[in-house]
Formats: C-alpha cells, structure tokens, sequence
C-alpha cells in the first residue's frame, strides 16, 4: 500500500475514534480503494533497416590500354609515309583508308564534303610519289585514269570494295592499315544498342576487340533475360565496339556516349551520366543504364571521360525536307529579314517558319550537294561551354556494311533549331553516324 493511501484510510479511523470517546457514534462509511495505476509495458524496439548496398560510382575517367601495332614492314611495304600523308587530308570525313595490296601496291580511298578531290582514290607503287593511277571527283562527277592499262581492273575493284567490301579482289592478299585521323578528329560512330535494363549492375567502361568478347559482354548485359535482344554485328576485321555501363541507379539519369575524338595518340570517349532534370519523363526509374556503339578498328588505348555539359534548351524547325543550298552551311541568324532571305534561298516558295527575333534565335545548317540519296542532317545537342554555345550536328550516311538503301534520307540534307538569344560566339561540331 502507498503512502497516498495509509493516510486516505486513517482519516475516518480518527474520527471513529474521538466519536467513541465522547461516549456515542455511528458506524463509518468504508472507503473504496483507488484502481491500481497499469503501467503499459515498453514498445518493441524499432528494427534498424539492414543498408541497401550501393555500387561504386563510375570514376571520372578510365583509360583502356591500346594493343601492340604491327611493323610499319610487316605488310611489305613501309607504312609510315603513306599514313602521314593521309593524316593530311582535308577530303576524308566520311572514310580515310589505307590497303597494302599484294605486298607492293598501296591503295588509299577517301570520302569527305569537298566540292572536289582530285585524288579521291590512289593506287601507289612502294612509296607515295609513285602514283599509278588516280579518280577525280567533281560535283558533277569523277573519272579515273590509270598510267598503265593493266592496273585497271584491280584499281576499280578496290575502289568498289570502299562501298561493298564483298569486292575484295580474288587471289591478292589485302590488308588494310588502321591510323588515327588527325589530331582532334570525332570518330564516326555507330549505334549498336542502348539500354535501360542492363543485368550488369556495377559501371564498366569496355573496348571490344574480338568476338569472343563480345559474346561475353552481350551475355553478362542480357542474363536472366527471358528472350535476350540478339548479338549486335560487329566486322572486327576492321571495326570494333566501346562499351559504357552506368551501373544501378535508383533515379532518372540522362545516359549515353556523345563523341570519340583524337587526342594526344590516343581515343577520349566521352560519356554522359547525371540525373535527369526535374519533370523528364522517365518510364523506370529503377534502371541500369548502357549502351554500345562500333566505330573504325584502332590499335589505340581508349580514356573514358565523364562529362556533363551545361545544356541550352533548342526548338528544331519542322520544313521542306530538301535543301536547294548547293553549298555546306553553318549559320547564325538573329533577325526576320535575314531569316527571310535565307529561307528563300533554301527552299524557294515553302512557306516561312514563324520566328519572334525579339528572344529566340535560329542555328542553321546544310551539308551540301552530295552524290547520293544517303544523307540526314540533325541538330542533336547546344551547350554553353567555355564561353560560347557548341551547337553538335549528327551526320548520318551510308557505311562499308550499311544495308539497303538509307532510310528517308536526301542529298542536300538541313537542320534548323530556335534557341534562346545570345551574344556568345557559336562553335558547330559535326558527329558522323552510319547506318546499320
């Protein structure tokens, strides 16, 4: 009993007390003792949640070693000046190409935007000064010639197997050079798959080589897959892959490889991995991202670069398809008169976009006349970087292994996009993609 309550119960013992020694009193009214107080027993301790283990974030650059070129002798011809001379080259956007062809002749094939090129494909002698025959291409066509009848048949199946490699000439051994394009140069780059989903959860940055590699990684991206996606094709005689995995990610990411260039004797790949801006839309946020292009073969080892570039919002402009502007144009336009003129010279009676000028202005761009139907044009980034805005343009074009005719695609190929004004100087960089 408390203490509370002893002296709750001793109050009517004492009146009971003094009421019999005054001789008289009635009985007491007992008293109902108190419910006891229930002290409810402790909450269970709250379980500590086990960590959700997080992978590693991908470094900020990787470097894959390169692999050990042949002797400049190996083929039977000393290689160097031949490969200096077409570092040179201001015609070969598209492809530049060395063959050694049956240990004593050197075969280069260019491709590129110049309105002419005198030496578009050369069939050498052992040394670059010794020409044995050449083709001329002009806007209005080509011709080849050849200093000696007999080296014309092999000289036109060379310069057909630029396009079909099937043509490789029967009986001659044919072994083509592979060199980095000067320094600076963006490899083309073709896309060969791009997911979201990837079963490999760590990040990894690859260059594939081999076939054998190749199967491995597609089998490391694609197990557990109830019907995995088929192999992607890759000609590793002349071609190989670079691999970029993102690793899990619980948020939106904006994921992919934006450019291969040249750089100090080696390849920099840069690659984009950063949160999505609030309000992307994103169908699964809970992702592993990847992706894989092909781009020409190459001895050289390959940094991997994160970047994230400050990206500058763009409106393409929607018009006639086929631009009647013979010439390659890259062009700035802030106001409705220039605006006007230009449009007219590129497509005639088309009516006239509808641009405000007094906030927006228009980045425009043409390829040219090209000698094919085999040609789109896009406006596919604009960034503010250093001080000015780099507008990035995609090129894309037939390949050596391109199949069937290019879809959609035209000989004068344009883009046009409204961007937000600015007094920034504008920098464009072309990307050259392939068809597959």
């Amino acid at each position: 009993m408390t203490q509370r309550t002893s002296l709750y119960l001793a109050l009517p013992l004492a009146g009971a007390l003094l009421l019999t020694a005054c001789g008289g009193g009635s009985d007491p009214v007992p008293v109902q003792a108190a419910d006891p107080v229930v002290t409810p027993p402790p909450p269970p301790p709250t379980p500590t949640p086990e960590p959700v283990p997080t992978p590693d974030p991908a470094p900020a650059s990787v470097t894959v070693p390169g692999v050990a070129e042949p002797d400049p002798s190996a083929s039977g011809v000393f290689i160097t000046p031949f490969v200096q001379r077409a570092r040179q080259s201001t015609c070969g956007q598209y492809y530049n190409r060395l063959f050694v062809v049956g240990e004593k002749y050197v075969f280069a094939g260019q491709n590129g935007s110049c309105d002419a090129n005198p030496e578009r494909e050369v069939l050498f002698g052992a040394t670059p000064d010794s020409m044995l025959c050449t083709s001329y291409y002009g806007r209005l066509g080509g011709k080849e010639s050849c200093a000696d009848p007999m080296h014309t048949g092999l000289f036109e199946k060379l310069g057909g197997m630029q396009t079909s490699p099937k043509l490789l000439p029967a009986g001659i051994k044919t072994e083509e050079i592979f060199f980095l394009p000067k320094e600076g140069s963006r490899l083309a780059l073709t896309p060969l798959a791009q997911d979201n989903a990837s079963a490999i959860k760590t990040p990894r940055q690859l260059v594939i080589r081999d076939a054998a590699t190749l199967a491995a990684v597609w089998a490391g991206h694609t197990g557990g897959s109830a019907s995995p996606a088929a192999r992607p094709v890759v000609h590793f005689e002349n071609e190989m892959a670079i691999a970029v995995f993102g690793g899990s990610s619980s948020a939106c990411v904006e994921f992919g490889i934006r450019a291969v260039r040249v750089s100090a004797g080696k390849l920099v790949a840069e690659y984009e991995q950063r949160s999505a801006p609030p309000g992307s839309a994103c169908a699964k946020p809970d992702s592993a991202p990847m992706q894989m292009v092909m781009l020409d073969r190459s001895y050289a080892s390959v940094t991997f670069d994160k970047v994230a570039p400050l990206r500058v919002a763009f409106k393409p402009i929607d018009g006639y398809r086929k631009s009647q502007m013979h010439e390659r144009t890259q062009l700035v336009i802030k106001d409705a008169q220039g605006w006007a003129a230009l449009w007219k010279r590129h497509s005639g009676t088309a009516p006239l976009p509808d641009v405000d000028f007094s906030k927006p202005m228009v980045l425009f761009a043409t390829t040219g006349d090209r000698p094919v139907e085999a040609y789109r044009l896009a406006v596919s980034d604009v960034e503010r970087i250093g001080g000015k805005l780099r507008v990035s343009t995609v090129e894309k074009t037939m390949g050596r292994y391109s199949m069937g005719p290019a879809p959609a695609a035209i000989t004068n190929a344009w883009a046009a996009v409204v961007v937000e004004r600015s007094d920034e100087s504008v920098e464009f960089v072309e990307q050259l993609s392939y068809y597959r």
